[in-house]
C-alpha cells in the first residue's frame, strides 16, 4: 500500500479534510475554515497575561522550582 493510499484511507475514516491556511485579513473571519477564530486570540492573551502575572507575583524561586519539576516529570514519562 502506498503512503498516499494509506493517508487517504485514514482521512476518509475520520472524515477529515485538508485545509489550506488563510494568511490575510480573511483569517480573522470565524467562518473561514483555514482562519484563526478571534476567541483563540483572546484566550492566548488571557493565558500569557496569567503566566506573566504569576511570574511577577510569586518570584523567581517558585518559578524555577516549577520549571525543574516540569522537566523532571517530562523526563520520567518519556
Amino acid at each position: 500500500m502506498k503512503t498516499k493510499d494509506w493517508l487517504a484511507l485514514v482521512l476518509a475514516h475520520f472524515m477529515l479534510q485538508p485545509v489550506s491556511p488563510a494568511w490575510g485579513a480573511e483569517a480573522f473571519d470565524p467562518f473561514v475554515p483555514g482562519g484563526i477564530a478571534s476567541h483563540h486570540i483572546a484566550v492566548a492573551f488571557v493565558v500569557v497575561g496569567t503566566m506573566w502575572d504569576d511570574i511577577v507575583l510569586v518570584g523567581r524561586n517558585l518559578v524555577d522550582w516549577f520549571c525543574e519539576f516540569s522537566l523532571a516529570l517530562a523526563a520520567n514519562t518519556l
